[in-house]
């Protein structure tokens, strides 16, 4: 599918950050027996009430433009915690991490920028493997849960994914900001 980034201004530096997952994921098939999953999503913070109605009716909007010109399938959820979840699912990796970058275009678009926490990718083999990105710093990092129910991540192996794919990816490279999102709805 031809892309359509081009409707969105943007700089070089955040299309290289987030579209480098795409990059990335020959290497993590080779080195790592990963697949990319047909799973993403968006993590997004309480909207204050005034806003809530508007910027809702943009995301669905948005969402119905991303389905419309690459089929991806969409859906808003809130979590236990009050944050929203914007997830998607679509067999072609490239058209997910797409409209990923479609989605933070229009959250920067209409100043809401600082509502979105992280977008998330999920890589499939042996283990299961999230690709964490922040969208403040530009940054991913790796989280491999191991037991949600008991909270417990393989940091060893989260390690290694890093060191391992940071020529490729923009790593954050202080590993206490790697936070663990125990709760990820796919």
């Amino acid at each position: 599918m031809k892309s359509i980034r081009s409707l969105f201004s943007r700089s070089k530096k955040s299309e290289k950050s987030l579209l480098g997952i795409l990059d990335a994921v020959v290497d993590m098939e080779f080195y790592l027996d990963l697949r990319p999953s047909s799973n993403a999503g968006i993590l997004v913070k309480p909207l204050k009430t005034h806003y809530y109605r508007e910027s809702e009716n943009i995301i669905r909007e948005m969402l119905q433009l991303i389905e419309d010109s690459y089929k991806t399938r969409s859906q808003i959820e809130k979590d236990s915690y009050g944050y929203t979840w914007i997830l998607m699912e679509d067999e072609d990796f490239e058209d997910l991490v797409n409209a990923v970058y479609m989605l933070e275009s229009v959250f920067e678009d209409h100043n809401l920028k600082n509502q979105i926490l992280v977008g998330v990718f999920r890589f499939e083999g042996d283990y299961r493997l999230y690709w964490i990105y922040s969208f403040k710093k530009g940054k991913f990092y790796p989280f491999i849960p191991e037991e949600p129910s008991e909270k417990k991540r393989n940091t060893a192996q989260e390690l290694r994914v890093a060191n391992l794919m940071e020529k490729i990816l923009p790593v954050e490279k202080k590993v206490e900001e790697w936070f663990p999102l125990w709760d990820i709805p796919f």
